[in-house]
């Protein structure tokens, strides 16, 4: 599965696929999962300089099998092009922004996330640290603020 939709493409496809459930008479489905790529750094310009090189060899990959649903602009810096590929779609920045980024899917529908967080080539500093901040300032505040929204 490749994480494509943005936001709100995702939370049209989890209404259509719960109004189909419910036009089969099923229950809502308890669990809506989904793959996000996410990068936490201390700031954006870091999670973009660790992640850009390794994204976009992956997604260019894909584009040349074909994938629809995304593009690259080749004529455009690395850094600039991974902004475009995951702006509404990826978890990418300091922990505040991937916080916000993890609570715009929660809204969307999503109740479990696969985190892909380290890609072919990565250092694994850098995969240990984005882990490390995702574990220690991220997932803390969306459990907080998730809860607090459910309860």
């Amino acid at each position: 599965m490749v994480p494509i939709p943005t936001v709100d493409e995702f939370a049209a496809q989890a209404a259509s696929f719960a109004a189909a459930r419910s036009a089969a008479g099923l229950r809502p489905s308890a669990h809506i999962c989904r793959l996000l790529e996410v990068v936490c750094a201390p700031d954006e310009d870091a999670a973009i300089r660790r992640a850009a090189p390794f994204l976009l060899e992956k997604y260019s990959a894909y584009l040349s099998w074909g994938l629809r649903g995304v593009t690259l602009d080749s004529a455009a810096a690395p850094e600039e092009q991974l902004r475009r590929l995951a702006a509404d779609r990826f978890a990418v920045g300091s922990p505040a922004q991937v916080v916000d980024a993890l609570l715009r899917q929660h809204r969307a529908g999503v109740t479990h996330a696969t985190m892909r967080v380290s890609w072919p080539g990565m250092k694994q500093t850098d995969v240990l640290a984005g882990i490390e901040l995702l574990g220690r300032a991220v997932l803390p505040e969306v459990r907080r603020r998730t809860s607090t929204s459910a309860g």
